[in-house]
């Protein structure tokens, strides 16, 4: 197994311990109101490290990224994907926009694509 499959198994570890009583609406939009509370907690010790000046200890941060990845996980079985199937989707647009290092070009409009496109 590839490090990106191994992500359909922590997917399956997720499915465990979501609420099976939600419709699937109700599924919807508690999970995607969820990740983006989360989201916003991965700034909390950011935050409170660069306003506050506390002490920023990186394993926070994880603990908060675990949270976001969990409920990334359960949007996409909602939808019918497997986790390995969207980060291997997110590999190939970046590589199409960025090719093998980041390529500003792509958002300064200076590539073809780009400024022809909007």
């Amino acid at each position: 197994m590839n490090k990106i499959e191994a992500l359909d198994t922590y997917q399956q570890e997720v499915l465990v311990t979501t609420n099976k009583s939600l419709t699937p609406d109700m599924a919807k939009l508690y999970t995607c109101g969820k990740l983006c509370e989360e989201s916003a907690e991965v700034l909390g010790p950011i935050f409170k490290h660069i306003i506050h000046g506390k002490p920023l200890n990186p394993e926070d941060v994880k603990k908060e990224l675990g949270d976001a990845l969990f409920y990334i996980g359960w949007i996409a079985d909602i939808f019918g994907f497997k986790l390995s199937d969207v980060a291997t989707e997110n590999i190939r647009k970046l590589r199409e926009r960025h090719g093998n290092s980041y390529n500003k070009e792509y958002y300064t409009g200076t590539r073809e694509e780009v400024s022809s496109g909007c």
